[in-house]
């Protein structure tokens, strides 16, 4: 029999299990819903965890050394809240193996519970951080600007990419983004010294540090938040983040402000008539919003200073979002908060308010993509074998980086040289505007595209407008990672002067492959079929549609 005995002051000790207990979440494995208790040279450590993130308080403590791991901990909790003064913790370990018993029983004044407890060797280990970088900063401060934006996160899923559900830091910016739309916080009065990305509900827990000044320590995997007697552990999912300074646009086509008290009134207005609608959207004109509805549709209008033709749509649930995050910083402006909104076929629309330092970018809510018809998705794979051929090995031999960081003209330029005879300049800018289209595309986001435009060209119907995003350079020239496989785009010419094939496929560790689409001409009838593949255990494809070619488009 081994019997140990500590003391706690019981409203300090209360405060940091209350904190700790913050992270803990229902679990099949049953320890990971409970918290640490480990007592040596005078201290006394609360550990949490769920895994992703672990929470640690310190505080003072005097006696034995000892640990364990309580048993319903939110139960202990609410227990602990009702002690005041010295709380004294009597540990006792009696038998061994199957008899082996553990029970702790807390005093204070004259009450006391007790309780059975865990050995504390089952709880996970965390490992060390070694800090390749730190900074320090105010933490409400910090957190402030984590919730600013980490609205616009995706959600964690096997599949998500790193990029698409952390909140990411960058030099100056702050930013989070769900493949749909990016929230971006930038202040250059906190400059990270590395890119890194984790997720937000790990920075969440920054409110147990209040207004204190906190260090951020950055490790390979995992960083550490301290103030010396808390800390707060969590991953870095990455240091590779978005380039956010590409997806911001530097210039506008118009500009124009809002008070966005008015627009979240009348915002909040139209959600009232979304209860039977899946995917409520609003049209934006000149002030006026309309939101079409499945029984017809509802409208009204805001005021705005400034000059505005271009419509616009977005999705009602995101853009609320997105105004709300300004809403409160935006009263007192005098004009408002302002609206930019991109020209060209990328219509980016941002929120943000003018002139401040403190600049929350509300935006790419009705896009920061080109939005692509199926018209439109038809010419860019269609065309004549030869057009798709060239801009295919456009990308093939140069890679994504390279056709979207050189202008149109110089790409132009150098297939003068070799192409003229057979191509006007004319059609060569063509070629060259579908090369680095296709290399603007997210090659997933097209292939859920092409699944849906298959099956409602089946229905002889045209499917509704996709989104496209702007795809990070990887250095692959069509190869995606997506963790679990690759998803790579190849270009085949079976035999010498055969019409070429373009196969979509997700190649997986140790090479094996699977099918996604097939795109390629048809003889003798000109045009284009499409196989698509949306089972992966069939070996046939599962859906299939044909596009006939333009006549301008044929190779006389």
């Amino acid at each position: 029999m081994m019997v140990r005995k500590a003391v706690v002051d019981a409203k300090t000790f209360s405060s940091a299990l209350d904190q700790v207990s913050k992270v803990l979440r229902k679990s099949s494995i049953p320890v990971l819903a409970e918290a640490l208790v480990s007592i040596s040279d005078g201290q006394c450590t609360l550990t949490a965890t769920d895994i992703e993130t672990y929470l640690f308080q310190t505080v003072p403590a005097r006696g034995d050394d000892l640990s364990f791991v309580f048993r319903k901990t939110k139960d202990v909790a609410k227990a602990c809240r009702l002690f005041d003064g010295e709380l004294e913790l009597e540990f006792s370990d009696i038998g061994e193996g199957k008899h082996r018993s553990l029970t702790l029983c807390m005093r204070c004044g004259g009450r006391a519970v007790e309780f059975e407890v865990m050995d504390a060797e089952v709880y996970p280990v965390c490992a060390s951080v070694e800090a390749k970088a730190s900074f320090t900063a105010n933490a409400a401060d910090l957190l402030k600007r984590v919730e600013l934006v980490g609205y616009a996160a995706g959600k964690p899923t096997p599949y998500a990419r790193a990029t698409c559900c952390n909140v990411q830091f960058s030099g100056g910016h702050v930013f989070a983004m769900d493949g749909t739309r990016l929230a971006c916080d930038t202040d250059e009065t906190l400059m990270v010294p590395r890119p890194f990305m984790t997720y937000v509900e790990s920075l969440s827990h920054l409110r147990m540090f209040g207004n204190q000044e906190v260090t951020v320590e950055l490790g390979e995997r995992q960083g550490r938040i301290t103030n010396g007697t808390a800390s707060i552990i969590f991953c870095i999912n990455g240091v590779d983040v978005y380039p956010v300074d590409g997806a911001v646009p530097h210039s506008c086509q118009e500009e124009f402000y809002v008070q966005t008290r008015d627009l979240l009134r009348e915002l909040k207005y139209l959600k009232e008539f979304t209860a039977n609608e899946r995917k409520p959207y609003v049209r934006f004109t000149k002030g006026s919003l309309v939101m079409p509805t499945s029984t017809g549709k509802c409208s009204t209008r805001v005021e705005i200073d400034g000059h505005s033709d271009i419509t616009f749509a977005f999705s009602l649930p995101e853009m609320l979002d997105a105004v709300r995050q300004v809403a409160d910083k935006a009263e007192g402006q005098q004009r408002g908060v302002s609206c930019h909104i991109g020209g060209g076929r990328a219509r980016r629309f941002c929120a943000g308010l003018p002139g401040t330092a403190h600049r929350p970018l509300a935006g790419g809510v009705t896009g920061g993509k080109s939005m692509m018809n199926f018209k439109e998705f038809r010419r860019l794979y269609t065309g004549d074998p030869a057009t798709l051929h060239i801009t295919m090995e456009l990308l093939l031999q140069n890679g994504r980086e390279i056709l979207l960081g050189t202008t149109e003209s110089e790409i132009v330029s150098s297939l003068q040289g070799v192409l003229q005879n057979f191509f006007t300049a004319e059609k060569l800018r063509e070629m060259v505007g579908i090369a680095k289209s296709l290399a603007a595309l997210e090659t997933s986001v097209l292939l859920d595209y092409m699944k849906r435009a298959a099956l409602a060209a089946e229905k002889d119907q045209e499917p509704e407008c996709v989104t496209l995003t702007a795809a990070q350079a990887d250095g692959r020239a069509l190869g995606i990672d997506l963790g679990y496989a690759v998803l790579e785009t190849s270009v085949t010419l079976p035999e010498p002067d055969a019409p070429v094939e373009v196969a979509i496929e997700l190649v997986f560790p140790g090479g094996e492959w699977q099918d996604i689409a097939m795109v390629r001409p048809t003889e003798p009838r000109p045009g284009c079929e499409v196989l698509v593949w949306t089972e992966p255990e069939e070996d046939d494809y599962t859906a299939y549609f044909y596009v006939a070619a333009r006549e301008e488009d044929l190779v006389s």
